[in-house]
């Protein structure tokens, strides 16, 4: 029988090894820089072709393998990994977002890129993309605390690296330093959490957790508590979510690299919450009302919570902002807020429509994300107000962008209407109005912020916004990325089966869960229908060709009268510079913006203001302890700390 745990470690160190590598193959004269960056795109598809290979090795049964134990002061740690369809998954989207990432970095990254002051040479998104994908590959595999500690640790590292490209601006550095910050913060509490897990239960295992956690007790509360807090950094959930906007300071494949690993966050407390600790949760009360929230317990009700505040937050504050890539950054959270409220209501249907939701979402954003991208690449501008009218030079592009936006405003034929749709089914077999009115007024929110997009960039031509007649979409290299990610939306919104019936329904089987949505003749069957979304895009492809034929034979052309203003009105979430004020124009943006008060709403949500509280405190005590400072010599100050560590280690040995 193969021996698949082989494939496992090649799929973690290959990237590594490469990565490293490249650095050096990239200083050979002439060819070195175009041979490393083609070696590091062929070794993700390498490692995208073996993950996808381990795909029917583990249906049936979990790849499970330890490789070497040794021995800590009062334990034995044992390195392994746990290979199941739950942790594939993420893995697999991540890389394939990885291999997308390099081939568009080809050209994004290059003197022809009017935003930037680049050259074409070797750069370090390659190596860091690949370490990236070998660290959250590594963490998705980990069988013990031990190892997903490790490379926990690895994927911050590999974050700030990419988030700090432009180093000599002071943004980019500031924003590198706070996702480092932020994410240690989270990892400083698994560590804690591992801690109080090894003294509970004895192990470091987290599949024994599931066993071996006692349900009730404080300890259980706090280890409850400690694994939220590690995992929200990585999942960018309130309130620890304001690094993403800031790292948008990164080139925007980078950025879409950084989404990426958001799943990772994801993956875990879909593990956590509803596999490893589940045992505990099943014995927390249950919240009161559930007439409005549901039959939901205390625990998966705060989870669930988190996600909807940082749903309205972050949608509130995508809509005030006029950076194009901090909008999507702010809009990325609101809809990772839907993974996560799904996710914390710890049933089968949530999950699914969770993991449904959440790889849909890495291809619509994903392509908004590049398509935006490919705008600063011609234009040179990032503010929203700076850039209109784009249509007439950039056809493709906004195609791509209106397929994007077309998604996230749930059409039938896309796989947003897929992920929504089964949200909106997680809510009712809940039984909660509450989480439905929440999606109800996320999917609002989404769609008003991706029109926004839409309409501001492409369509409204602006009367300040400088457009030059030199533009056009971007070349190939950039294009095509943005094409199959495109036609991965189509895919999965025609035939979702495909994703659901290979990986995530029985990904849900094999966590304890049992999900049936899927019949013959590829219907999906839920409690709200039965409806097969093949069967909806052929109807709806036939309506609108048979719509376009009737308007394009049997109506009048007129043409349009340039003087006439209203030629050039906006339709909804558009601006009409004139009206902008008027209150009467209840449809424009501008006074919807009013109107919600979102502007209110962005401060009372803007975290950072606690956090630059912090930081202004801890500069007052470090000010006020450096006058204790009597200028010691070095030899001195060494012997001090010297005396100080030995003095702490016999503290530790003898008392702890």
């Amino acid at each position: 029988m193969f021996d698949y745990s082989g494939l496992v470690l090649y799929a973690i160190f290959i990237p590594l090894i490469v990565a490293l590598a490249s650095l050096f193959v990239a200083k050979i004269p002439k060819i070195g820089a175009n041979i490393a960056k083609g070696s590091c795109i062929i070794t993700l598809l390498i490692i995208l072709v073996i993950l996808l290979i381990l795909v029917p090795a583990v249906e049936t049964n979990p790849i499970q393998t330890e490789f070497f134990s040794f021995m800590m002061i009062n334990a034995t740690a044992t390195i392994g990994i746990y290979v199941d369809l739950l942790s594939l998954l993420p893995a697999i989207l991540c890389t394939f977002i990885a291999i997308l990432v390099l081939v568009y970095t080809i050209s994004y990254i290059s003197p022809k890129n009017k935003a930037y002051c680049a050259s074409s040479d070797f750069n370090r998104i390659y190596p860091l993309s690949l370490l990236l994908v070998s660290s959250i590959i590594g963490a998705l595999f980990s069988s013990n605390m031990i190892g997903l500690l490790f490379f926990w640790e690895l994927i911050s590292l590999s974050l700030f690296g990419l988030i700090s490209f432009w180093y000599r601006e002071r943004d980019s550095v500031k924003a590198a330093f706070k996702c480092f910050i932020m994410t240690h913060i989270g990892s400083l509490a698994l560590f804690v959490a591992t801690i109080v897990l090894y003294s509970e239960t004895g192990t470091l295992s987290i599949l024994e957790y599931q066993t071996a956690l006692v349900p009730t007790g404080l300890a259980t509360l706090i280890i409850l508590s400690l694994t939220l807090v590690a995992l929200l950094p990585k999942a960018a959930q309130m309130p620890f979510h304001t690094w993403l906007p800031d790292s948008t300071t990164a080139p925007t494949p980078a950025v879409l690299l950084i989404l990426a690993s958001d799943s990772a966050g994801i993956y875990l407390l879909i593990r956590f919450f509803t596999q490893t600790f589940r045992p505990v949760m099943e014995q927390l009360p249950f919240v009161p009302f559930p007439g409005f929230f549901g039959n939901i317990n205390i625990w998966s009700f705060i989870l669930s919570t988190i996600g909807i505040i940082t749903l309205v937050s972050a949608a509130a504050n995508a809509l005030t902002e006029t950076n194009l890539k901090r909008i999507l950054g702010y809009s990325v959270i609101s809809e990772l807020g839907f993974c996560v409220m799904v996710t914390g209501f710890a049933s089968a249907m949530g999950v699914t429509s969770g993991l449904f939701y959440l790889s849909s979402h890495l291809l619509v954003a994903g392509l908004l994300f590049l398509c935006i991208g490919s705008v600063i690449y011609m234009t040179g501008k990032t503010d929203i107000n700076q850039i209109g009218g784009l249509y007439k030079y950039m056809p493709l592009t906004t195609i791509l962008t209106a397929i994007s936006v077309l998604a996230i405003g749930g059409l039938p034929m896309l796989s947003e209407f897929i992920g929504k749709y089964l949200i909106i089914q997680s809510t009712f077999d809940l039984g909660s109005p509450f989480f439905l009115a929440a999606t109800m007024l996320g999917g609002v929110f989404h769609l008003a912020i991706s029109v926004r997009l839409l309409y501001s960039v492409f369509l409204d031509k602006d009367k300040h916004a400088c457009i030059s007649s030199s533009l056009s979409d971007p070349p190939l290299t950039m294009l095509l990325p943005m094409v199959i990610l495109a036609s991965g939306i189509v895919i999965l919104g025609v035939v979702p089966n495909l994703l659901l019936d290979s990986i995530i329904l029985p990904a849900i089987g094999q966590i304890g869960f049992q999900a049936n949505l899927v019949e013959p003749l590829v219907i999906l069957s839920t409690s709200l229908g039965h409806w097969t979304p093949l069967v909806i895009s052929v109807a709806i492809l036939t309506s609108v060709a048979a719509l376009s034929i009737f308007v394009t034979r049997f109506t009048k052309k007129k043409k349009r009268d340039p003087s006439n203003a209203d030629a050039f009105k906006p339709f909804l979430c558009g601006e009409d510079p004139e009206n902008r004020y008027d209150l009467q124009s209840g449809l424009y943006y501008d006074s919807v913006i009013q109107n919600l008060r979102l502007d209110e709403a962005k401060r009372a949500s803007d975290v950072d203001r606690f956090y630059n509280f912090l930081i202004k405190q801890f500069t007052k005590l470090c000010n006020s302890v450096s006058k204790f400072d009597i200028e010691q010599k070095f030899s001195f100050a060494f012997l001090s700390f010297f005396i100080a560590t030995v003095v702490l280690l016999i503290i530790v040995i003898f008392v702890v």
